[in-house]
């Protein structure tokens, strides 16, 4: 593999880890318990989790 290739294949994980945190930061992933999608009602619900402490 050049060196080339495998610059562009670095700066190309790179980004996708920077897209993948800002997608999970903005999203909140993770941080519910529960979820479940309603096809014919086009609807997702998110239940967030009970934290207790």
């Amino acid at each position: 593999m050049s060196n080339a290739t495998e610059t562009f294949i670095h700066a190309a994980r790179e980004r996708l880890a920077q897209q993948t945190a800002a997608h999970a930061a903005s999203w909140h992933l993770g941080e519910k318990a529960d979820w479940a999608a309603d096809l014919d009602a086009g609807a997702i619900r998110l239940q967030k989790q009970n934290i207790e402490g």
